[in-house]
């Protein structure tokens, strides 16, 4: 399954756009937000295009390292993780992604690649 997901900076907080949910349930935090702010270059807005199926090509994976009631956490690695740390940026490895994402993929898939960035609105 492919996907696109929008997030937006808000008073200085990242948020998934997901509007069947509340800006609190999607406010990223836990190194989501870390992760968002590196790599939106001043950006307010970014855009990812996500896949649970198994991808040659990809530019980040994330992979569960624990799950509970209330989410998920991820390791993260792949190309765009070593070219990022390669040029000085250190990037958190560890990610929590919570249940907002039953409503974007179904559910926390074992595995989540990220195989496309947008830096502009696209109007997912």
């Amino acid at each position: 399954m492919k996907t696109k997901l929008e997030f937006f900076k808000q008073d200085g907080r990242w948020y998934a756009d997901v509007p069947e949910h509340t800006l609190d349930e999607n406010e990223m935090i836990l190194g989501s937000d870390e992760f968002l702010e590196k790599i939106s270059r001043g950006n307010e807005r970014i855009a990812m295009e996500f896949s649970t199926d198994s991808a040659d090509s990809y530019l980040v994976k994330l992979s569960m390292s624990s799950h509970d009631e209330d989410g998920a956490e991820y390791l993260m690695s792949g190309p765009f993780i070593d070219a990022i740390e390669e040029g000085g940026v250190t990037l958190p490895l560890t990610i929590w992604i919570c249940n907002v994402t039953h409503t974007v993929l179904g559910e926390h898939p074992d595995v989540i690649y990220i195989t496309r960035f947008f830096d502009t609105y696209i109007g997912v």
